[in-house]
This record gives structure tokens, C-alpha cells and sequence, in this order.
């Protein structure tokens, strides 16, 4: 055998004995996310905690749980999670935006128990940066900016506004109920978006990957697909579409 032959078998045995031995190494319980951040365990004991806030118009939620938006007149966040956990959390208005976030940048909560209630006056912009869940009874604005980053998925019972940028960056799930003339919906991966109650006048889409959308449309209808997405929608608006890949559009009715 060949010199060099000997040396490359040489190298892919040391490589193969030393990812046997990483994997040897690392507890049963870790998880690839493990690779790149630390999990912090809850405790178990459950605390809630109210945390002081004010002169926020935007709210960015970058942990994972369940969410509450409350519309009213004040304004205010309160957190019901695990003791150790609630240790790490830090909220903070920077500029006019509410962020709720882990105080390390690598320690990421692992808990089934974290609930979140933000009350707030004024809305612009809301950012879902997390694998949680957000509920509404209602919100109401002017120009409304919605944004799912991860899988996580988000609630509207009541939404006006006279426009609305929603956009899902992953495998997320957005619906809503209510009025709003002008909306704009974007989708890069395979989430999905259900405004089939949600009563517009004119409606753009851009679909990026598999996602899918129910959409109510009076005037006019804007789609771009660019993979296999999904447009059906309600009404009798026209239609101008652009279709790159196995896309389709489909009218399903006169009203949902």
C-alpha cells in the first residue's frame, strides 16, 4: 500500500474515533440546540413577576412561550414562568420597542411553563422571534407591521388597521379576524397565512417556498409565487399573478 493510501486511511480513522468520542461524551438529555447555546432547565417552581415598563409602541419577543397582547389604556408586562428562569429574563424599552429576551445572548429558557402578558396602548410593530404562541383579543391600529421569524404562531380575534405587513420567515402560522383595506403578505418558507375573515380591498402576496394562503379580497389581488405555495381566496377582485415554480392560485368562493 501506498504511502499516501496509509496516510488518508489514517486520517478517516482518527476523525471517526473522534466524533465517537464527542458523541460519547455528551449527555443523552442534550440537544443539537445544545451545539450553538445553553438550555437552562426550569425549576419547577412557578413565580410571577410584574416587570415596569412605558412609551413602547413595538413589542420584540425573542423567547420561546405563550403570549398575550392586551389592548387598553396603560401599559405593562407581567411573567409567570419558573424562578431560575424568570432570573434570566430581561425586558427593556430600547428607542419605542418592548423587548423581552434572555439577559445571556447563548442561554435559552427550556420550560413548559412561561406565560407572558404584555398590555399596551399603541401598536406599530410586532416581531415573534421565537417558537411561541401569541393571543389577541383585539388589536387596533393604523399602519400595523406583523413579523413571525420561527415556527411560532400567532392569533388576532379582532384586527382594523387601514394596512398590514405580515410576513412569516419560516414555518409559522398567522390568522386573523376583522378589517383591514390594505395588506401585504409575505412568506419564505412553508408557513402559513389565514386571513380567509380578515375583509380587505386590496391584497399583495409573495410566496417564496411551500407556504399557503387564505385570503378575502374585494378589489384587487397581487401574487407572486415563486415554489409550490398556495393562494386561495374569497371575493371577486382582480387578479394579476406571477407563478415561478408549481404555484397555484384558486378561487374558492364568493365569501368564506
Amino acid at each position: 500500500m501506498s504511502t499516501l493510501k496509509t496516510f488518508t486511511m489514517r486520517r478517516r480513522l482518527l476523525a471517526t474515533a473522534f466524533i465517537a468520542t464527542a458523541f460519547a461524551a455528551t449527555p443523552a438529555s442534550a440537544s443539537w440546540g445544545n451545539w450553538w447555546g445553553k438550555s437552562v432547565e426550569g425549576s419547577g417552581k412557578v413565580v410571577k413577576q410584574e416587570r415596569n415598563v412605558q412609551d413602547f409602541r413595538a413589542i420584540q419577543i425573542s423567547v420561546p412561550g405563550k403570549v398575550e397582547l392586551k389592548q387598553g389604556n396603560h401599559e405593562a408586562v407581567s411573567i409567570e414562568t419558573d424562578d431560575n428562569i424568570q432570573a434570566m429574563l430581561e425586558v427593556v424599552v430600547e428607542g419605542n420597542t418592548l423587548k423581552i429576551r434572555s439577559k445571556e445572548k447563548n442561554q435559552y429558557p427550556k420550560t413548559r411553563n412561561l406565560s407572558i402578558v404584555v398590555h399596551f396602548k399603541n401598536l406599530d410593530d410586532f416581531a415573534l422571534e421565537s417558537s411561541g404562541s401569541v393571543k389577541s383579543d383585539k388589536i387596533i391600529g393604523t399602519d400595523l407591521k406583523l413579523r413571525i421569524g420561527g415556527s411560532g404562531e400567532m392569533d388576532v380575534n379582532e384586527l382594523k388597521a387601514e394596512t398590514l405587513k405580515v410576513s412569516i420567515g419560516g414555518s409559522g402560522n398567522f390568522s386573523a379576524r376583522g378589517v383591514v383595506p390594505q395588506i401585504a403578505g409575505t412568506i419564505g418558507g412553508s408557513g402559513e397565512l389565514n386571513m380567509a375573515k380578515l375583509a380587505a380591498k386590496d391584497v399583495r402576496i409573495s410566496i417564496g417556498g411551500s407556504g399557503s394562503v387564505q385570503t378575502w379580497v374585494s378589489d384587487n389581488l397581487n401574487v407572486r409565487i415563486g415554489g409550490s405555495g398556495t393562494v386561495n381566496y374569497y371575493g371577486d377582485p382582480q387578479v394579476s399573478k406571477s407563478i415561478g415554480g408549481s404555484g397555484s392560485v384558486n378561487r374558492k368562493g364568493a365569501q368564506p
